[in-house]
């Protein structure tokens, strides 16, 4: 049998070109193809319309999914061009590497190498993309330009593959060592290729990365036996397959993807229409530069296709490339703005393409019914868009509540197709929410392996929360899912959660635990009608847990160090404005004889002293006011006096500024305080002060200096004119 070996570069315009111009010469009766053997059956669905590139096979492993793997192909991928080629003529196509259910679990150890003549680092660029490695060597940093200037004018195709063998020969000859996994995968080709010879195929081609060439070469004169010694014991797994949509995104080389190129939107172009390539690129970065509201002329991107080809001619390249091309668009049509050359690499050197597969190709059946929820959610635009969507949902509306529900029950999934922000000041009900949407094809996975939980997003989501509380013993933790069930409108998990939760509260002595616990619960009562869920049980979760905090805010307080003090204060005024929002007599009235008890308790942190008796003040307690004298006299010691001071006057300064008794107990107190004592001090009294508004700093320094001007506080009241002005109203009312 006649093998024709067409080495080419992975996701390769100019390599797609070769190959599709050399099967035309050969007209082959079988077609080798370098994947995954075990992928094969995905061939059946390759000529189908509506799966459109870019897309990627997806093997897996369904008991392991971390063990999985995508292949993408672009439009401009020679392995693509070749399979298209063969469906299209009825010409068999055969997957010939390693199956991947030995692939993902084969021990990749790199073998140990030699001194040779390249670094690790350069011996895996090496094997990975042998062709962009002597494009670098040639002082080309894009292997497409290096290979239009080499191989582009040949008018023989099959001599391009001749050099191409001979280059990769000479290449593997200086290498220090192979590594296993390669060795094993050629093992397995090279087997391949002998089966096709026995089922009676008299003329082949065989599309393989340009590396594996010279392996593969030898089908004929290497021992089949050594072969099948390579292969015999190797570890498998049970796998399956499908097809999913992949972008050019994730085809380039700096997302990780290890046969990445650098320039997908471009390479595109190339191979579309590669005699008017930069042309055209230009014209379409001028339209996307116009379309952004930047000024782009027709002119500017005439002189940037000039641009690019002198510097390709300078440099001696037969045809610009993508150093050209950005330096050429850097200079005319960005003038140097870095926001448009960054905007014109991820539109038209990264690209924006993403792939489609229809819908009647096999997928698990959580992916049907996520498809199904998209459509019923009216979010399908979104999950096809390119970019990053913002979308903003009125929960009164019942598709925005679906979507709503939707976007919850995936993150409780753990595929956070949407993030959601928070509102505007003028949006901050429980009415709206607000997203940003973007789909990843990394999703797909996550999707199958959710699909353990469950047929349907609803049920999956269920059984995920249902199995991990009861495994958790975090009390916040189970709250805030308490909270997302809701939003995501799953009734099945709530007794379990419910149980699971009031067992934890049960156990809990951490105060600020308890805290944490709460705000969630709040904020279902806050704006649990409003989703239509049901809140009984969780009234009296919160009916359970407001008193325990209450009863253990001063044992919490007492004897503790500063760092903890300061986590306690943040915890008191939290429970503070949860309770205001909840506007429970019972509450408010548990959290008022709770300060009351901190505020009077001397083994208690000063600074929660101070806190306790400010908030009781604020709320209107007649003691709390007399508590200051006592705490800024001088028989306080300083440092203690400072730090109860910072906790009463935590927030707004305009009580210092409209309390002329804690304005003079505070100047009577630093008055008497020995400079000494007073430097000490400055660090904790800055930290107070810097917390106030500028204006209220202000004023305090104009009251301290005893400043009267007008709009200043403290001046003296005028007898005289009070009374014309008591005489004058009492006049306007009618009581005179």
């Amino acid at each position: 049998m006649d093998c024709h070996l067409l080495g080419i570069r992975h996701h390769g315009p100019g390599s797609s070109k070769s190959v599709r111009a050399a099967l035309k010469t050969l007209r082959p009766d079988v077609i080798l193809i370098e994947s995954p053997f075990d992928a094969e059956p995905l061939l059946a669905f390759a000529g189908d319309p509506g799966l459109v590139p870019p897309v990627a096979m997806l093997v897996y492993d369904p008991k392991d999914f971390s063990r999985a793997s995508y292949y993408p192909f672009a439009e401009f991928s020679p392995e693509w061009q070749a399979i298209r080629f063969g469906l299209k003529n009825g010409i068999p196509v055969w997957f010939i590497d390693l199956p991947a259910a030995n692939g993902l679990v084969f021990d990749k150890n790199i073998s140990d190498r030699g001194p040779g003549l390249f670094t690790d680092e350069r011996q895996e660029h090496m094997q990975r993309d042998p062709i962009g490695e002597i494009a670098l060597l040639a002082g080309y940093t894009d292997g497409e330009s290096w290979w239009d200037v080499t191989f582009e004018q040949e008018e023989n195709e099959l001599a391009v593959f001749g050099g191409i063998a001979e280059m990769m020969d000479a290449l593997r000859g200086d290498f220090p060592s192979i590594d296993r996994h390669t060795l094993v995968r050629e093992a397995f080709m090279r087997e391949r290729i002998r089966q096709a010879e026995k089922i009676g195929f008299k003329n082949a081609a065989l599309v393989c990365g340009a590396w594996h060439v010279p392996a593969l070469q030898s089908w004929q004169t290497t021992p089949s036996s050594r072969d099948r010694a390579l292969l015999r014991g190797l570890a498998k797994t049970k796998i399956q397959t499908t097809w999913a949509p992949w972008t050019h995104e994730r085809l380039a080389g700096h997302t990780g993807y290890r046969a990445g190129v650098i320039a997908p939107a471009w390479y595109e172009l190339l191979f579309k229409n590669r005699k008017f390539a930069v042309a055209r690129w230009m014209s379409r970065a001028a339209r996307l530069l116009r379309k952004k509201d930047f000024n782009a002329s027709s002119a500017s991107a005439i002189d940037a296709v000039v641009l690019a080809e002198n510097l390709a001619a300078l440099r001696g390249r037969k045809a610009p490339g993508m150093d050209e091309l950005r330096e050429a668009a850097w200079s005319t049509l960005c003038e140097g703005n870095p926001e448009k050359l960054e905007l014109i690499e991820e539109n038209l050197i990264v690209g924006l393409a993403w792939g489609k597969v229809p819908p009647h190709i096999p997928q698990v059946p959580l992916q049907r019914d996520l498809e199904s929820c998209i459509q019923s959610a009216r979010l399908s635009k979104e999950y096809r868009s390119i970019e990053p969507v913002d979308k903003n949902l009125d929960l009164r509306n019942p598709t925005n509540r679906l979507a709503s529900q939707l976007l919850h029950r995936l993150h409780i999934l753990q595929i956070p197709w949407g993030k959601q922000k928070k509102g505007s000041q003028f949006k901050t009900g429980s009415f709206s929410e607000h997203w940003k949407l973007k789909w990843l094809p990394d999703y797909s996975i996550r999707i199958i392996e959710a699909g353990m939980w469950g047929n349907t997003i609803a049920e999956a989501a269920s059984a995920w929360l249902i199995s991990r509380a009861r495994e958790s013993n975090d009390l916040a933790q189970l709250t805030s899912w308490l909270e997302e069930l809701l939003k995501a409108a799953l009734d099945e998990p709530l007794p379990v959660l419910l149980a699971r939760i009031q067992d934890q509260v049960a156990r809990a002595h951490d105060i600020l635990r308890l805290i944490e616990a709460l705000s969630p619960l709040v904020e279902i009562q806050r704006y649990g009608d409003n989703r239509r869920t049901a809140q009984a049980s969780v009234e009296q979760l919160t009916g359970e847990l407001v008193p325990r905090i209450c009863i253990g805010l001063t044992p919490a307080s007492v004897n503790i160090s500063d760092e903890l003090a300061e986590a306690v204060f943040q915890g008191i005024l939290e429970m503070n404005r949860l309770l205001g929002i909840l506007d429970r007599e019972d509450f408010l009235e548990n959290l008022r004889e709770a300060l009351k008890a901190l505020s009077t308790n001397p083994h208690a942190h000063p600074l929660l002293q101070g806190a306790a008796t400010r908030l009781l003040f604020d709320k209107g307690e007649q003691g709390a006011a007399g508590s200051i004298h006592f705490h800024l006299s001088p028989a306080q010691p300083p440092a203690i006096a400072a730090r109860w001071l910072e906790g009463f006057l935590h927030g707004s300064g305009l009580l210092l500024l409209h309390f002329p008794p804690l304005w003079q107990a505070l100047d009577d107190w630093v008055d008497a305080l020995s400079m000494e004592n007073l430097t000490a001090l400055l660090p904790i009294l800055r930290r107070t002060f810097s917390r106030y508004s500028g204006a209220e700093r202000n004023k305090m320094l104009a009251l301290a200096r005893g400043q009267t001007q007008q709009g200043k506080l403290g001046p003296e009241i005028d007898e005289e004119r009070a009374r014309r002005m008591e005489a004058f109203l009492l006049d306007l009312i009618g009581k005179n």
